[in-house]
C-alpha cells in the first residue's frame, strides 16, 4: 500500500484534443505543451506560497496512520514531516476546446461543525477542512485567461469557451 500527502507536489499530464501530450510539475508551476511541428510550448508561473496549517497537518498525518494501519496494524510513522505549505499546482485538465485548465492551490477553509462528516470507523480522523476548487485557465497557445472558482465538491467534468459542466453532489451524496 502506499499514499501520499494531499499537498505534495505531484506530476500531472494529459492529452490535447487536437493529438498532443501535456506535462506538468505541480511543485513548480510549469507546462510542457508538446505540439507537433513546432517548438514546446512552457507555461511557467509563480505562485505565493500557501501555508498548511498544523491542525491540518496532524490531521492528515492521522488519516494516513490510519489508512496504513489498515494494511499493517503495526505500521508507525517514519518519513519526513507533511509540506508546510501546499504545491501550487494540483491538477490539470484540458478542455473540449483545448483551454488548459490548471487546478491551483488555495487557502483551506474549516468546515463548519454543523457539517463535519463523522467517518464510518469511529477511530478515523475527522477532516476538518477543505481546499476551495480553483483553476487558472489558459488559452492553447499559453495566454492566460484567468481564474475560475468552483462550488465546494465540484468536479470539473468538461468545458468549451465560456461553459462549463461539473458534477457537484446533493444533501444526499447524490450527484
Amino acid at each position: 500500500s502506499s499514499t501520499g500527502s494531499n499537498h505534495a507536489p505531484g506530476y500531472h499530464w494529459a492529452w490535447h484534443p487536437d493529438g498532443y501530450f501535456l506535462a506538468a510539475d505541480g511543485g513548480k508551476f510549469e507546462i510542457t505543451v508538446a505540439r507537433p511541428n513546432a517548438e514546446p510550448l512552457v507555461i511557467r508561473r509563480t505562485a505565493t506560497p500557501v501555508p498548511v496549517g498544523e491542525e491540518e497537518r496532524e490531521i492528515e498525518k492521522a488519516g494516513i496512520t490510519y489508512n496504513l494501519r489498515q494494511v499493517d496494524p503495526s505500521w508507525s510513522w517514519r518519513g519526513p514531516a507533511l509540506p508546510a505549505t501546499k504545491a501550487p499546482m494540483s491538477g490539470l485538465f484540458v478542455a473540449r476546446d483545448g483551454r488548459i485548465w490548471v487546478r491551483v492551490a488555495a487557502p483551506s477553509v474549516e468546515i463548519p461543525a454543523a457539517e463535519l462528516t463523522p467517518p464510518r470507523d469511529s477511530l478515523a480522523p475527522v477532516t476538518k477542512h477543505y481546499t476551495p476548487i480553483v483553476y487558472e485557465v489558459f488559452e492553447p497557445n499559453g495566454r492566460f485567461l484567468g481564474r475560475v472558482d468552483l462550488p465546494r465538491r465540484a468536479r470539473l467534468a468538461e468545458a468549451a469557451g465560456d461553459q462549463v459542466w461539473a458534477i457537484v453532489p446533493d444533501a444526499d451524496d447524490v450527484p
